[in-house]
């Protein structure tokens, strides 16, 4: 949406060719997402690594990975 909206303002406001007014939309909306996204950037980072590391909230029950726990501590 911000692409589109940043592409809708340079072709209306300027005599560019539409590949560049693409380019400038595409640059423009990757730093203002960048600058002003990091908030949404950092929460989709975080539940990635949960959902990697198996140890956010909801994380599925791993019972083969609990069963050699048992057996490594039980001395057998």
């Amino acid at each position: 949406m911000l692409f589109a909206a940043i592409l809708a303002l340079v072709m209306l406001t300027t005599p560019a060719p539409i590949w560049l007014a693409a380019i400038i939309a595409a640059i423009g909306g990757l730093c203002i997402s960048y600058i002003f996204f990091r908030g949404q950037r950092d929460a989709v980072t975080q539940n990635i690594v949960e959902r990697r590391s198996n140890t956010g909230p909801g994380a599925p029950k791993n019972r083969d990975s609990d069963e050699d726990d048992a057996l490594d501590n039980s001395g057998q």
